[in-house]
């Protein structure tokens, strides 16, 4: 052993001081002071210029360097995380709230149970379809009660809905589609394409996978774009999804090999039926569900009581016209100010008569179907459905198509004024008239054109 540096290895990079060596003016200092200034001493370790020239000394520096500082970098970490650790720990040492708050917060997805991670447009998306799109009885024509309906689609549709990525563009699509008619806002029609044609390539890709085996989520993607063009404006192109939808169910095997528990079928149904009435189509299917047969006639008015006894009407229509006498009567004895009674405000909002007119006119147009119905009937059902939406419900608005409704009307007016007898009914034709001129008067004078329409009624 030896305390001379010159004999130390080139490897010991600490540095050795023999006190002994020292400067007599280090020796006397204090103890304290001797050890600050040994530490300010630094010493180069190096056997001369030949040595450092070699390459494996040069070899050895280089690895020592690169060794202290990634270990100068090791500890700056370690200390970054012992520092951001501990104030996390007093992070969520502060506040822990209870399952009820992180559950309630938003109406978010807090298990991440979504097919797809959303974002925070998304999320409020989806909040629009189901705190407005699904009871709002504008929306959606319903074969079932309102409350009935509004429960089955939360249990089922918007739960199977989240479990494919494809059916959640859909979902998207159809929430940026209604605040962009009810907003006109541009950024909801652009997101709406965007949506539109993800579920477009999750269609086809579907497709191409399946083959003849059409899974249910296949046939609800199509659902939801046959529901975007017709309320877009596009008719054509609904009625297009509506066929490859009836296409779709029949490789299947039929409406009944649909799921979830049957809503599904009244889906594919119910846009199959309102496809038909509003574009004058044949129906895919025969629907169920049946027309009420007239009983009385005792809110009828005068003349649509005089068609129905020279037999112009059928019992089905015949109950229709009395029923929609009974709401106007109501309607009109109400005292100005007064509110509407709670029962017949629930039978207008859940769409009775709509349903009504729609199971007969789809009914009407399958091959298969047992009633008839003529021409005058069918331009009546047409006059009868803007009734519906304009005067009864006048609250509501466009979603439900009343542009195709004046089209048709105007459609089936004219084909009705080619029929050689068509002055027998010039009265009602009038009063047919008068509802397509009705999609054209201004919102405000409504509660006018009540009264002026019941007052047709009683002359026709």
């Amino acid at each position: 052993m030896t305390n001379d540096p010159s004999r130390l290895s080139d490897r010991n990079s600490a540095a050795i001081i023999k006190k002994s060596h020292l400067p007599p003016a280090l020796t006397t200092l204090p103890l304290s002071m001797q050890q600050e200034t040994q530490t300010q001493l630094q010493f180069v370790n190096s056997a001369g210029p030949d040595l450092f020239r070699k390459s494996d000394t040069k070899r050895l520096i280089r690895a020592h360097a690169a060794r202290a500082a990634h270990s100068k970098i090791r500890r700056a970490r370690i200390v970054e995380y012992q520092q951001s650790k501990s104030s996390q720990d007093e992070v969520d040492d502060v506040s822990i709230p209870g399952p009820v708050t992180l559950l309630g917060s938003g109406r978010v997805d807090p298990f991440r149970a979504y097919a797809v991670n959303c974002t925070a447009f998304e999320h409020a998306l989806i909040d629009h379809y189901v705190q407005f799109l699904i009871p709002n009885p504008a929306s959606h024509f319903s074969p079932m009660g309102s409350s009935t309906h509004t429960s089955r689609m939360y249990s089922h549709w918007v739960s199977y809905t989240i479990t494919d990525p494809g059916m959640m563009n859909g979902l998207f699509l159809s929430a940026c589609r209604s605040l962009a008619n009810r907003t006109h806002d541009g950024i909801y029609a652009s997101q709406a394409l965007r949506y539109k044609g993800a579920c477009i390539r999750s269609v086809a890709k579907a497709i191409e996978e399946e083959g003849d085996n059409v899974s249910d989520s296949t046939v609800a993607k199509v659902l939801f774009l046959a529901s975007d063009e017709f309320h877009n404006g596009n008719l054509n192109g609904a009625k297009s999804h509506t066929k490859a939808i009836g296409d779709m169910v029949k490789m299947r095997g039929g409406v009944e090999t649909l799921g979830l528990e049957g809503l599904l079928q009244q889906l594919v149904l119910w846009n199959d039926r309102t496809s038909t009435f509003y574009s004058g189509t044949m129906p895919n299917f025969m629907h169920t569900g049946s027309c009420q047969r007239l009983t009385a006639v005792d809110h009828l008015t005068p003349g649509f009581l005089r068609y129905f006894d020279f037999s112009a009407l059928s019992f089905y229509v015949g109950a229709i016209l009395n029923d929609m006498c009974f709401f106007t009567k109501a309607i009109n004895s109400i005292p100005k100010g007064a509110g509407i009674p709670t029962e017949l405000v629930k039978r207008i909002n859940d769409k009775e008569l709509d349903v009504r007119l729609l199971i007969l006119s789809s009914d009407h147009r399958c091959p298969s179907a047992r009633r008839s119905y003529t021409q005058v009937e069918e331009c009546l059902a047409l006059a009868l459905m803007v009734y519906l939406s304009k005067v009864l419900s006048p609250s509501g608005n466009d979603i439900l198509g009343s542009e195709y409704l004046l089209e048709r009307l105007r459609d089936s007016l004219s084909t009705l004024r080619s029929h050689p007898t068509w002055q027998q009914g010039a009265d009602l034709m009038l009063w047919m008239t008068f509802m397509a001129s009705h999609r054209e008067l201004k919102h405000e004078r409504r509660g006018f054109c009540r009264g002026r329409i019941m007052d047709a009624g009683a002359t026709v």
